[in-house]
Parts: C-alpha cells; sequence; structure tokens
C-alpha cells in the first residue's frame, strides 16, 4: 500500500540551504513521528513495521521508523501488540476509556475470544459425533418400519402354521421331498455301513479299546453328537 501524501511532504526534509537542512535535520525525527502517526490514524487498522515502510513507498529507512513507532508507543499514542512472532502497531480508537483500560479490555476481549473458540471447538466436535450417529441411524429402520416388518413376520409365520397344521401342502411338493429324503437316507446308511466295517476291520488288530480308536482316529459317533436319524419313508 502507497501513502502518497507522506511521499510528497518527506520532500520538505531537504531545503538546499544548509542552515536550512540542518534545522530540517534536527526537526526530523518530530516530523516522520507526526507523518508515521497521521498514517495509521487515515488507515485506522494495524500495521507491522514492513506495513508502515510500505506505506511510505520505503522512503524511510527501518530504523527511521522503529525509532518513531517506540517514541510514539512511550507516548501513548500508539498502542503496540505482540501477534506470534511479530508486533503490529495501531492508534487508539476514540474512547472515553484511558489507554491503560482499553488495553485492559482488549485483554480481556482477547480471552473471551479464546474461550468462546473452545467453546466452538467442543461444539463442531459434539456436531460431528452426532452427524457420524444420525448417518448411522439413517442405515437403520424406524420404529414404525420395524413394526410393520414384525407385522408382516408374524403373517408368514401364521400362514406357515396353518398350511402344517391343515395339510395344504401340495402333493407335489410333498412327493419331492419324501424322493429327496429316501435318496439321502438310503446314501447316508450306504456310507455309515462303509465306515463301520473299516473302523472294524482296523480293530481286530488293534491293542486299545474301539472308543480309544476312534478318539485317535478323530470320529464322533451318532450318540457322540447327539445325532437322531428319522424313521425312512416308504
Amino acid at each position: 500500500m502507497s501513502y502518497t501524501g507522506s511521499r510528497r511532504s518527506l520532500k520538505r526534509y531537504f531545503p538546499m540551504s544548509v542552515k536550512a537542512a540542518a534545522e530540517s535535520m534536527a526537526s526530523l525525527p518530530t516530523r516522520i513521528m507526526d507523518e508515521i502517526l497521521q498514517f495509521l490514524y487515515d488507515q485506522n487498522r494495524p500495521y507491522t513495521i514492513n506495513n508502515i515502510m510500505e506505506g511510505f513507498n520505503k522512503q524511510l529507512s527501518k530504523s527511521q521508523v522503529v525509532s518513531a513507532v517506540n517514541k510514539l508507543v512511550e507516548k501513548n499514542k500508539v498502542i503496540e501488540k505482540n501477534c506470534g512472532k511479530q508486533k503490529i502497531y495501531c492508534v487508539p480508537q476514540k474512547s472515553s476509556l484511558p489507554l491503560k483500560d482499553l488495553t485492559s479490555k482488549t485483554f480481556e476481549m482477547e480471552r473471551q475470544c479464546s474461550n468462546l473458540a473452545a467453546t466452538l471447538k467442543t461444539v463442531q466436535n459434539e456436531l460431528e459425533e452426532k452427524s457420524a450417529r444420525l448417518r448411522d441411524l439413517e442405515g437403520t429402520l424406524s420404529k414404525v418400519e420395524l413394526l410393520e416388518k414384525k407385522k408382516k413376520l408374524e403373517e408368514e409365520v401364521e400362514e406357515m402354521e396353518s398350511k402344517l397344521e391343515g395339510g395344504t401342502s401340495e402333493s407335489l411338493d410333498k412327493e419331492k421331498i419324501e424322493r429327496e429324503y429316501r435318496t439321502v437316507f438310503k446314501e447316508y446308511n450306504k456310507r455309515k455301513r462303509w465306515c463301520t466295517d473299516m473302523i472294524e476291520a482296523i480293530f481286530e488288530n488293534y491293542p486299545k479299546s474301539k472308543k480309544t480308536l476312534l478318539e485317535d482316529i478323530g470320529i464322533e459317533t451318532d450318540d457322540d453328537v447327539n445325532f437322531k436319524v428319522k424313521v425312512s419313508i416308504k
């Protein structure tokens, strides 16, 4: 940002005569302070030292700006504030309170801002948790939907029980099931007989009991697993 008014006024600091030059040089720090103070009032925003130098298009050296700003701070015409690794400067705003009270009020407002920021962070975390919970709930059935599904399942169960009790199954389905049952039952008996014959053949030369033999082989009998086959359908 360029502050053209300051650049024009700085030309007055270097008159041609030696006497005028000496007088001008003696009053230069004061004039620089006035120019910087006016600049800060005109812009009415916080500035760093580098910002102020840029505002004067770097016609002032850093040492001049630092010296002038420090004196303005000492005179309570400019407020100095630490902001991270650098300092910022601004003019006091119009208020009936003295600068000291304004500074205290600023610190108090900053403390409140920090507390509000912490509260905001907490609320944001809670919002994220509740949003995640809401997404989970949206993927499940509502109470009304669950009740409707329960009712439908109960109706289906009741219908199936009625069919069983009343013997309303289709004769074709019944015959098919009986055929499949006879086939499976026949295959089961055949394989069981094979297995029994092999175990008996091994047991003839086995020195221990049949139970120990079955345990060694890793075979469980029907009685071990409580398996009972219904009578074959004829």
